[in-house]
């Protein structure tokens, strides 16, 4: 009995280190994606692979993550698996150099099965960003456009699968979009421990904000460079409706942190914020591939939030 639940702590510290439940929102940005250039689930080897791969690199990017910041966690989260003693630095940072080249080695089989250097070229230049902010750039000002660059990378690994990406303005439009959200959210999220501090908090919620209006080129972009108007761009009302809806949540939740401003209270819009990948990601999906394709993508929220019952998200 002493060994099953000794078994089961560990799982958990590696449940709590890798932030597993996470992983969605990055899969969700490789669908979206795939299908901004697709507009099917085809070729459907490639999605997977290509999901696994974001998969992999995500999960290296928040174990080496905590293993650079395990001073400081000693002081602000003590609880995390690192500094609690759970995991070892040095084994986190052998787990997390591992599965960046797994990641990217998935990467590179798409491109050898496509014959294209797209996927694995993207690939290594998002392990390149993951270890550049990690051990460079997380303290500079620079960091937050940093993690935005990751984001931006992990959409576009979605859309490599396309002959030429150039020829498709609207996922880059869109990874932009995810980038500027992420840069918003990483700005509002470095003042988790310090929330009297609001110039960080203002910035990144009006660049977050400003993320969502880019989002709603979409539809427009997906009419005027496509030989033919998609459903979904037949119907823009609806879907500007739900992404004003999201943008009312977030602006509530941001005002909610304002009222009461505590480190409890940040984390918990941080982890709304992560939530606000995936919604994003499935309005995407609609405009490219239909409403149930997007219905399909939202319910991944529902494995998140379950999972973050086990391992904070943020």
């Amino acid at each position: 009995m002493l060994t099953i639940q000794i078994l089961l702590s560990r799982l958990l510290a590696w449940w709590q280190l890798l932030r597993a439940g996470n992983v969605f929102t990055a899969i969700t940005n490789i669908i979206a994606g795939f299908l901004l250039v697709q507009k099917s689930w085809q070729p459907l080897s490639s999605l997977f692979l290509l999901m696994a791969s974001s998969s992999l690199l995500y999960t290296a990017g928040m174990v080496l993550n905590d293993a650079f910041d395990s001073q400081l966690d000693a002081r602000e989260r003590p609880e995390r698996p690192i500094p609690s003693g759970r995991i070892s630095r040095s084994t986190a940072f052998r787990v997390g150099f591992f599965l960046l080249f797994l990641g990217v080695a998935l990467a590179c089989f798409v491109s050898w099965n496509l014959q294209s250097r797209t996927s694995a070229s993207v690939a290594v230049l998002l392990a390149v960003a993951i270890v550049a902010y990690n051990v460079k750039l997380k303290q500079t000002a620079f960091g937050p456009s940093a993690m935005g660059i990751c984001r931006y990378l992990n959409v576009l690994l979605g859309a490599s699968v396309v002959d030429n990406l150039l020829q498709v303005p609207a996922v880059w439009i869109y990874a932009a979009a995810v980038g500027m959200y992420t840069i918003g959210l990483t700005l509002f999220a470095r003042s988790e421990n310090e929330p009297s501090k609001t110039r960080g908090q203002t910035v990144g919620g009006l660049v977050t904000l400003g993320s969502l209006a880019l989002v709603g080129l979409l539809p427009l972009l997906l009419f005027f460079f496509q030989d033919a108007a998609t459903q979904e761009a037949e119907f823009p009302f609806v879907w500007f409706g739900l992404l004003l809806l999201m943008c009312l949540v977030l602006l509530g939740s941001h005002q909610e942190t304002q009222r009461k401003p505590s480190p409890a209270a940040f984390r918990k819009h941080v982890s709304k914020l992560l939530i606000g990948f995936i919604i994003m990601d499935a309005l995407a999906c609609t405009v490219a591939a239909g409403w149930l394709v997007g219905v399909i993508v939202l319910t991944l929220v529902v494995p998140t939030l379950a999972l973050s019952r086990w391992a904070p998200m943020t």
